[in-house]
This record gives structure tokens, C-alpha cells and sequence, in this order.
């Protein structure tokens, strides 16, 4: 994020026109978000995630972070941010590719039971069964990165994989315990939906730009699809 302006004429205090801390506090979680220089600022307060794989992957119609809004009746429990630039790589709608450009925010004391509801999905549809989950991964916090690669002292292409290294190596994994995180740009850990359905597994995998990976679906989703259908034909 790049602020312009004249350098002061004289040194010493000057006052502001912007708003105070106070009214800061007070604004709507959007607002505070658009105001805000970086993400990671706000992290105190907001968990950011994306749950697009749900509707492109498992083809979701209903939303369910819109259900556990209505059933906490609390509509700046969660809130979307669009930017005009892609987050991710992969979360494709055949017409339709917005939800790369979308991270949602949480109020972080209503995480944990936003949460557990993503991370225990099991979705029945026409083309079968889907086991979701949610996993972590990093991304540039998209307040301070541009999208410019010329000042990345690593490789772009292994960014992320080293934020993931970090990550276990703090997590206490003695293998990565001397990966540290690269130092540009600014980074960001989000939480991002997954999907095991009955011809693969679909998730993330951390970079530049987060992209969709795809594996052989669960033995867990896979039993519970024979499960079921051995219920249907009972």
C-alpha cells in the first residue's frame, strides 16, 4: 500500500484529519478492514478464511456461513472482502472465477464455532458424497502486496513452501525447526475450506497466490459413499 502526499514543512506533532483511534474501534468489521494497512493488523480481531471450494468443488447451493449468521442473528458476524486482483489459483465456477479474489473475515470469539461447522460438513448430492474440512495455508497479506515478485530475496516459486516449513518448524516439528519465514513479502495465515468427494480430494496449497491441489479422495469419504448406498438399496 503506497501513501503519497508533501513531506512536512516544519518538524514536531501535527494533527491529523483522519479518524481517531476510538472511531476506529467503533467501525463496522468492513470498514476496518478497508481502512486498515495490512490484514495481519487486524488478526486480534478477525480469522480470515475462503470457503469457495464448497460451491466449486462440491457444489454447494445453499451457503452455510449465511445459516450460522442467521442462527447467531448476528449480521457483521462474518463480512467479504472483494479485491480486484486474484488471492488464489483454481476456485473455478465454470462461468465464473470471483471467488479468487474473495477473503472473508470472522469475528475471532465466534471462530471457533464457525469452525467446527466447516470442518465437519458431510455433504450428500447428486454426484455423491463430500467430506469437508478446513486446512491453514499462507498467502501475501493482500493490504501490503501489490503482486510484485521483484523484491523477493527466495525463489517465488518456493515461497510457499517455506511459510509451510516455518509453520511445522513452530509447530515443533524438529525437522523444519531452523526454516524461518521469508522476510517479503508480508504474510498473512488464513483458513481455507477442503473437499473429499467421491472422485478426489481437492485443497490448498500455500504460495504467492494459494492454489488448488487435487489427490485421491479419502478412505473415510469413500466408505461412508458405500455406506449410504448400501442404505439406499435396503
Amino acid at each position: 500500500m503506497t501513501i503519497t502526499g508533501k513531506l512536512l514543512e516544519k518538524e514536531g506533532l501535527h494533527k491529523a484529519d483522519g479518524p481517531s483511534n476510538q472511531e476506529l474501534k467503533n467501525l463496522p468489521p468492513i470498514q476496518k478492514v478497508q481502512m486498515a494497512e495490512s490484514l495481519s493488523a487486524l488478526s486480534d480481531d478477525f480469522v480470515f478464511f475462503n470457503h469457495g471450494l464448497l460451491f466449486t468443488e462440491a457444489g454447494f447451493t445453499a451457503d452455510p456461513v449465511e445459516e450460522f449468521m442467521l442462527k447467531k442473528d448476528n449480521y457483521e458476524a462474518v463480512f467479504a472482502v472483494e479485491y480486484d486482483r486474484p488471492l488464489f489459483r483454481g476456485i473455478n465456477f465454470v462461468q465464473d472465477s470471483s471467488w479468487n479474489n474473495i477473503l472473508l473475515g470472522c469475528k475471532r470469539d465466534l471462530w471457533p464455532d464457525l469452525y467446527l461447522l466447516l470442518n465437519t460438513l458431510i455433504a450428500v448430492g447428486y454426484k455423491g458424497v463430500y467430506s469437508c474440512f478446513m486446512q491453514n495455508a499462507y498467502m501475501p497479506d493482500p493490504n501490503t502486496w501489490s503482486g510484485d515478485t521483484a523484491n523477493i530475496k527466495v525463489n517465488p516459486s518456493k515461497w510457499g513452501e517455506i511459510c509451510e516449513q516455518a509453520d511445522k518448524g513452530l509447530s515443533g516439528d524438529p525437522k523444519y525447526k531452523d526454516v524461518v519465514f521469508p522476510s517479503y513479502p508480508p504474510f498473512i495465515k488464513i483458513f481455507l475450506s477442503g473437499v473429499s468427494g467421491p472422485s478426489r480430494l481437492a485443497y490448498f496449497k500455500s504460495g504467492l497466490r494459494p492454489f488448488v491441489t487435487y489427490d485421491k479422495p479419502e478412505e473415510t469419504t469413500v466408505a461412508l459413499q458405500s455406506v449410504l448406498e448400501k442404505t439406499s438399496e435396503s
